[in-house]
């Protein structure tokens, strides 16, 4: 799925253990190392957050 997701594209992002990133904007994943970039304009302008794939268990496109 987020190899597909475009860059720019504002989602939110639930991971394992029931954490929510809410209206983060997706930037890239790295398939060798399994790392998502996101950036954070709502909550934490200017912050990016690099989240390991595999503890992300669903998307909301919004």
């Amino acid at each position: 799925m987020l190899n597909r997701l475009e860059r720019g594209t504002e989602v939110d992002v639930f991971l394992s253990g029931g954490k929510v990133l809410e209206d983060v904007i997706f930037l890239r994943i790295n398939n060798r190392t399994c790392c998502a970039t996101f950036k954070d304009e709502e909550k934490e302008p200017g912050t990016t957050l690099f989240v390991d794939c595999r503890d992300i268990v669903a998307l909301r496109i919004e």
